[in-house]
């Protein structure tokens, strides 16, 4: 996560404008939601130095990853060949770790929850069954990286995977579906997936299978 001046439009909110750090009223329990990860480097910087940005902040006032002063700044870069359904939906496990340590070291929040993480699909039903690989590929390696934050002592205590079953997208409405049961649009029957068994034996284990 990258911090840095907030746009004018945002400073104007108070009076003697607005930290450039999170740091006057520290939370005790954060959530983080996780979808586009972005790599970020100052200008200047070495390709080895390149480091895993992530986590995108919602401020209210747009993206800060978006603002002029950052893109002066940083090069920014994401990996849009390597996505899901979405084009929208840049697949990076890496930044479950990062995004865990960076948020825990810049805040030092007594518990973190992952609010939202999964991948859409396009789900074919074949014979009766979803056997959507994928989207247990995409799930085991991000909670893999949550794992190893928590094997580190980083207080992630709850994970939230999108979503338990298909539903209205709102940017891709009914074309994709990012649920571990499928849904019947026309019937409303429920049958659960491939991933939905991958994840109650996750649970049922309580470890990473």
């Amino acid at each position: 996560m990258v911090f840095g001046p907030w746009r004018p439009r945002c400073s104007t909110k108070a009076a003697n404008g607005i930290p450039t750090r999170l740091s006057v009223h520290l939370p005790t329990v954060i959530a983080i939601k996780y979808g586009r990860p972005i790599i970020a480097a100052r200008i200047g910087m070495s390709g080895s130095k390149w480091r895993n940005g992530g986590a995108t902040i919602s401020t209210g006032c747009g993206e800060i990853f978006r603002s002029q002063s950052l893109q002066s700044r940083f090069a920014l870069k994401e990996n849009p060949k390597v996505s899901t359904e979405s084009p929208w939906l840049i697949v990076g496990p890496e930044v479950g770790y990062w995004g865990v340590r960076r948020v825990s070291e810049l805040w030092q929040p007594k518990t973190l929850y992952i609010s939202e993480n999964g991948a859409s699909a396009d789900d074919p039903l074949v014979n009766g069954r979803i056997d959507d690989a994928d989207r247990v590929m995409y799930l085991r390696n991000y909670v893999g990286q949550f794992h190893r934050a928590v094997a580190e002592g980083y207080p992630l205590k709850g994970y939230f995977l999108w979503s338990l079953m298909d539903n209205f997208e709102w940017a891709d409405g009914y074309t994709k579906r990012f649920g571990i049961h499928y849904t019947d649009f026309k019937t409303q029957q429920r049958i659960p997936k491939l991933s939905a068994a991958w994840y109650r034996e996750v649970i049922r284990q309580n470890r990473l299978v």
